[in-house]
């Protein structure tokens, strides 16, 4: 396997880990938001998802710059608020030829 592929696969991973599995929160189960079947009714794949997710991730992490006020983000990290800028439309998908 490439590395282009286990990191695509490790960040994967981390998308479900982060938006999609079940926690544990003082003792209630809770679905975190926004959900992979929003997300990919929006984006066709859950591979280019992932990428985009982690490159505006990390350019949230290095600029301080978010698209939205921070007390419209439900997420507190830069992972999870990319996710929900996907979700609002903030981020357009240009497929490269």
């Amino acid at each position: 396997m490439s590395n282009w592929c286990q990191i695509l696969n490790f960040l994967l991973i981390l998308l479900f880990k982060v938006g999609i599995i079940y926690i544990k929160e003082r003792g209630v189960r809770k679905v975190l938001y926004p959900s992979i079947d929003k997300l990919l009714n929006i984006v066709d794949s859950k591979y280019k998802l992932v990428h985009v997710a982690s490159i505006r991730s990390k350019q949230m992490l290095e600029t301080k710059h978010f698209q939205m006020k921070e007390t419209e983000y439900k997420n507190k990290r830069e992972l999870g608020r990319a996710l929900e800028e996907v979700e609002a439309g903030l981020i357009k998908i240009v497929e490269e030829h």
